[in-house]
């Protein structure tokens, strides 16, 4: 057997296999929920945070730049974030410094404190169904 096509056979499905790998993020950054800049206008302005995937991670590399960004918002102590610009760049993972790149503002709200009607049934959807919690609920 020729043993060269079975290493180009096996790089190819492992290729496969790990393109097709699915991401979670981090359960710190599941706390943090994705908002628009109106339902944080009473909140508190953290930081800006920023993620970057690796240049090869091609079709999951927009999403992983997400992750990072939401965990690193939760590091802050931030419960909400406004996305400011995600891009997958222009060729990413072929040309140096086009990774992809998400970048968000970092907000916490004090969950006590009432949120208006309209923006307090959008924030108790997405606390129940962004993801799903191993840990405690808040």
């Amino acid at each position: 057997m020729d043993y060269r096509l079975l290493k180009g056979l096996m790089l190819i499905s492992m290729a496969a296999a790990i393109a097709g790998c699915a991401l979670e993020p981090s359960q710190r950054a599941q706390r943090v929920l994705p908002a628009y800049p109106e339902m944080v206008s009473d909140c508190a302005f953290i930081g800006g945070v920023t993620g970057n995937a690796p240049a090869l991670a091609l079709p999951i590399g927009e999403q992983y730049a997400k992750y990072q960004a939401l965990d690193e918002a939760a590091a802050l102590g931030a419960t909400h974030i406004v996305w400011a610009d995600t891009s997958g760049g222009l060729f990413p993972g072929f040309i140096p410094g086009f990774q992809p790149v998400a970048q968000g503002r970092a907000y916490y709200c004090d969950p006590d404190r009432a949120l208006p009607n309209s923006y307090r049934y959008i924030d108790q959807y997405l606390r129940l169904h962004r993801y799903p919690y191993d840990g405690d609920r808040d």
